[in-house]
């Protein structure tokens, strides 16, 4: 049973305690959302396109939590574009958040525009002791966009000397 208790008073002690012309006391007014998480999980996964030389590559950056008691072991792999990378043997001491990072290079990628929408499958597979934990799929794009999956947030703009935009996405 999940139980949410919302107190509606109009007083002081409100987030907004002066009249005003919308309805802001009847319980829950903007969306909420539960997840069932197990001892350990993908908190998120960063992925930031590089572009140098003619080659693209890309930065990720992926944050793991342990939210029990013991100290726990896993494995992530992270797939795009059809390369794997893994973070093996990543060790999570009781209630640890960690973060792993690995670049990667990619070939063969088709650059994302207006005209474009080149996107790519992004996965991220969480193991401990070689069973599948967690897995989450995402779209990604080639344009130097640094982008966090889970969250809302959004910026933008257009980079004239780079020819290309550049854009950041921090969901959290």
């Amino acid at each position: 049973t999940i139980r949410v208790e919302v107190d509606n008073s109009f007083s002081e002690a409100s987030a907004l305690h002066k009249p005003n012309d919308y309805y802001t006391y009847g319980g829950i007014i903007r969306s909420c959302a539960f997840e069932m998480l197990g001892d350990c999980y993908i908190k998120n996964v960063k992925f930031t396109p590089l572009y140098s030389d003619g080659k693209w590559s890309g930065r990720i950056v992926a944050t793991v939590v342990n939210l029990s008691d013991t100290d726990k072991t896993v494995d992530l792999s992270v797939n795009l574009c059809d390369k794997t990378t893994e973070f093996k043997n990543i060790t999570l001491k009781a209630n640890e958040t960690v973060n792993v990072e690995a670049t990667q290079s990619y070939e063969n990628v088709k650059v994302w525009s207006h005209k474009t929408p080149n996107l790519y499958y992004i996965t991220s597979t969480l193991y401990e002791n070689g069973d599948v934990k967690e897995q989450a799929t995402a779209t990604e794009t080639f344009v130097g966009y640094a982008r966090t999956y889970k969250g809302v947030d959004f910026a933008s703009f257009y980079n004239e000397a780079e020819g290309y935009d550049y854009c950041y996405n921090k969901w959290v």
